[in-house]
């Protein structure tokens, strides 16, 4: 017999379609935390799951929403973590602190310095205040530079997606760490790090955890122009899901309801007023575009009855293939021409009128089916999807003109490094929103997509890999002599698989460029006011990649001249025409070894870069590295076809010192710490005068005590000559010199 409340929640709802309005979904709301509570654990308001465990903590606090807790450095709240995710995670709340102490822990979660997810308070002499951690393996992540002791609540947000951690404090976007790893779910607490210690001081209020990443507008939701958001406004009592299952011609209801301490433990479903289930869960059977008007009343326990009700058409109960056609201004494109084998329901061949072909495949032959689209003026597409009778597909596509075209080879590969064939991909155009192209790897994980030769904002998805562009840093280029920022303005191009270019930039800059392309991208990097030589550093992305930085450094006119290295193919001595990276560092007097930025060879196998031939350089290519004084002005690097370097003495530099080669390490040590020369440095003018000094210093001494011919005179000289030469202070081409010297004044005498 059920209660009179019973058919009285019923009547409300098929009455008034009663339905519970929130401020922001409660969709993937694992935790919430009102801090509220006077004795005892921290309850999690959401279903009474992830409570937290409490010691000496400070209840009934004055709170941004009735109350909170107080935390003085030793209290924690240690929470279960069932449910959490380890990819995706947000944590919201709120915080307040007077004191001005270092290195406290709000929440935690992770390991020590593993897998960190947590937010902190760090106040010292670099301000860094509230501050996002984000790590695998390091306290690394976000400072926002706003601090915590002046009695002020403060709404702070930390979000995961797997790639990047992003932070808002007081519903303004800090900023992002980028780095992959996967989130522990052990050790989260508020009040103290994961493992411990680090303890807060200061409290907390209305705290949440997500495992979804919070958009803008819920985080905007939540701070609620810095009143907060009650729990109350946030979750939604009572919520279903439903799916369509067009093969089997039914519905699918699932209730989604959270919210409830107690649990729910009564549902009863209604269609067009009529009870067709007491289940959680459940399936209707139908027939095709029938219009429902479902309601779901949930009993949680207590006797207190919600319901919300909804009202929707089941649609075809079978698919529909549908086409829309875009240029890149998205403006509708019209005279589309497809071809389509074999055909579908009679659709074969024909130009539209529109900007759209629809299809209907109830009765279709499961299969692959090829499409051709094409149209004067812009690229063709031509790819196979593969359908059934219940495929549901839309795809809205972008037509590039043939003026701005660009092919971009990719070659896909998966985590372990195989390559990855006959994957399906589709290019995604993130500016207009629309598809871009749809095409399948070769049996060597190769494809290629026409792609806007003047963007760079696009990503390449498919059943298994996922993945775009990454963030390119370039900043501003640097004097090669003086090592500081070139005076003026800078100017840059790039050209590859993206085209973009920029001029008068004052700073860095950041470009979105394509991932995992065979081809390189160079840039050429010259100052505004034409001081300094264009430079053309060169670009490689690939995928696990989210971001890369290029600190470019530029010679003044006349400073350095165009050397050319050649990259060739050990077995056969041809030009290897892959795009191979190599980095270039500078070994300087005052700070050390510096890199001057990456290069990437042309199809011939040619670097063109600029160097001193005064000074001495590091190349690397491969992970192998070799030192090199540019005296030449063409050097040869040859490569095995795998990619590894054959053994340094490859490298034609006739100008490597004899000091360099042979002696042991020890006498650099002992000229760099008694004339502060460099231990790479070949020419050290202290050591050497010192060097001579002694020398002639030495001779007398040995002149005065023996009596000596000028021949034995000579042998003593060249004795010591040859002995500071052995030690280091003396380089081979002066020592040459003097002994040519000494001896023939010792035979002429």
């Amino acid at each position: 017999m059920k209660p009179n409340g019973y058919y009285i929640a019923i009547a409300l709802c098929l009455i008034c379609l009663l339905s519970f309005g929130q401020a922001i979904s409660n969709d993937g709301l694992i935790g919430y935390y009102d801090f509220d509570e006077t004795t005892g654990n921290l309850i999690d308001q959401v279903d009474g799951v992830n409570n937290g465990a409490n010691t000496g903590v400070g209840y009934e606090q004055t709170g941004i929403i009735n109350e909170s807790y107080n935390y003085d450095g030793s209290g924690k709240s240690v929470l279960t973590t069932t449910g959490f995710g380890t990819t995706t995670q947000s944590v919201s709340l709120w915080v307040q602190s007077t004191t001005p102490n270092v290195n406290e822990a709000i929440y935690g979660q992770g390991g020590y310095n593993v897998d960190n997810f947590a937010i902190y308070k760090k106040e010292n002499a670099s301000a860094e205040g509230i501050v996002g951690i984000c790590s695998a393996s390091a306290s690394t992540g976000i400072n926002s530079n706003i601090l915590l002791d002046n009695n002020a609540w403060r709404h702070v947000v930390l979000t995961f997606d797997g790639a990047r951690c992003r932070m808002w404090v007081d519903g303004v976007y800090i900023g992002r760490h980028v780095e992959t790893f996967t989130l522990s779910t052990t050790g989260a607490r508020f009040g103290e790090s994961p493992t411990g210690g680090e303890g807060f001081q200061g409290r907390i209020d209305e705290a949440s955890i997500w495992d979804r990443n919070l958009s803008d507008a819920d985080i905007s939701e939540l701070y609620n122009g810095g009143a907060g958001l009650p729990f109350s406004d946030i979750t939604l009592p009572v919520s279903f899901t439903y799916t369509i299952n067009k093969p089997s011609s039914q519905v699918d209801f699932n209730d989604i309801s959270k919210g409830y301490v107690g649990g729910i433990n009564d549902w009863n479903w209604l269609i067009d007023s009529l009870v067709v289930s007491a289940d959680q869960n459940f399936s209707y059977t139908t027939i095709a575009y029938t219009d429902l008007n479902v309601c779901l009343i949930i009993n949680d326990g207590l006797g207190t009855y919600d319901s919300i009700c909804k009202l929707f058409n089941t649609g075809a109960f079978y698919g529909i293939l549908a086409f829309g056609f875009y240029d890149e201004t998205n403006t509708p494109l019209t005279g589309i021409s497809y071809l389509l084998t074999p055909t579908i329901n009679g659709v074969s061949i024909g130009t539209l009128t529109d900007n759209n072909l629809d299809m209907n495949l109830q009765g279709i032959t499961t299969g692959t089916y090829n499409f051709w689209l094409t149209k004067a003026g812009y690229v063709e597409k031509h790819f196979d999807l593969t359908l059934n009778q219940f495929s549901d597909l839309n795809y809205q596509f972008a037509f590039i003109s043939n003026t701005v075209n660009n092919s971009v080879n990719f070659q896909v590969v998966d985590e372990l490094g195989a390559f990855a064939p006959l994957k399906p991909f589709f290019a995604f155009d993130n500016d207009l929103n629309k598809y871009n192209d749809i095409q399948t790897t070769d049996s060597l994980g190769r494809i290629t997509f026409n792609l806007n030769e003047t963007k760079s904002n696009y990503s390449f998805f498919s059943t298994d890999f996922n993945f775009g562009t990454t963030v390119w840093t370039i900043n501003k280029p640097k004097d090669a002599t003086t090592f500081l920022d070139i005076d003026g303005n800078w100017e840059y191009s790039i050209t590859g698989a993206s085209y973009s270019s920029g001029v008068n930039i004052v700073a860095g800059i950041e470009k979105l460029l394509l991932q995992n392309t065979i081809n390189a991208y160079y840039m050429d990097v010259t100052d505004s006011d034409g001081n300094y030589v264009t430079s053309s550093f060169g670009l490689r992305s690939t995928t696990p990649e989210d971001t890369k930085t290029l600190s470019p450094y530029l010679y003044p006119l006349g400073s350095a001249e165009l050397k050319i290295i050649k990259l060739l193919d050990y077995a056969t001595n041809l030009p290897h025409a892959g795009a191979v990276e190599l980095g270039l560092y500078l070994y300087s007097d005052s700070n050390g070894i510096i890199p001057l930025g990456t290069y990437v060879n042309d199809s011939t196998g040619t670097y063109n870069i600029y160097m001193d031939s005064n000074a001495r350089y590091q190349l690397v290519i491969d992970s192998q590295s070799y030192n090199l004084r540019p005296t030449l002005d063409v050097y040869y690097f040859y490569l095995t076809q795998d990619l590894g370097l054959i053994n340094p003495s490859d490298i034609n530099d006739s100008n490597v010192s004899f000091t360099d080669q042979n002696f042991p390490e020890v006498f650099g040590q002992i000229r760099q710490y008694a004339f502060g020369c460099e231990i790479s440095e070949e020419t050290c003018t202290p050591a050497i005068s010192f060097s001579l000094i002694a020398i002639v210093l030495l001779t007398i001494v040995f002149i005065g005590v023996l009596q000596t011919t000028p021949i034995q005179q000579t042998i003593i000289t060249s004795g010591l000559l040859g002995l500071f030469t052995v030690i280091g202070f003396i380089p081979l081409w002066l020592f040459a010199i003097t002994i040519v010297v000494t001896i023939a004044w010792g035979f002429f005498s």
